[in-house]
């Protein structure tokens, strides 16, 4: 799945399968890793993009505010 070109399509038709069982996120370990969140927000955003808008939210941040209880 993890290429800069965007998401598989046999990955996609997983996250709209099952969209409650996703959510992205990016641990920024070392200073390398933190000169690259703009490239690495990007590629979210295109993976993000391919898929519909309400699978997008929950992905993109729904499913994280319900898992750690912050909503």
């Amino acid at each position: 799945m993890l290429g800069l070109g965007g998401i598989d399509e046999t990955w996609q038709q997983l996250f709209e399968a099952y969209p409650d069982r996703f959510f992205l996120g990016v641990d920024f370990l070392t200073h390398g890793m933190l000169s690259r969140a703009r490239e690495i927000g990007e590629y979210y955003r295109r993976i993000l993009t391919r898929l519909t808008p309400a699978t997008a939210r929950k992905i993109g941040y729904e499913n994280a505010i319900k898992a750690f209880g912050l909503g």
